[in-house]
């Protein structure tokens, strides 16, 4: 389930994001979870919890 994931990434989970929306949103950006492409909406937050 890559959609699922990558949605509840943006919601405020980058950790989850990172590892399975990256199959979902983009390839190397959701991996990272610093890009902001899909998490633009708290760019903040993922360089705090990462």
């Amino acid at each position: 389930m890559p959609g699922t994931p990558g949605l509840l990434g943006i919601s405020g989970l980058p950790g989850v994001a990172g590892s399975e929306g990256r199959s979902g949103i983009t390839g190397e950006s959701g991996a990272d979870g610093v890009s902001g492409t899909p998490f633009t909406a708290p760019p903040e937050a993922v360089r705090a919890t990462a």
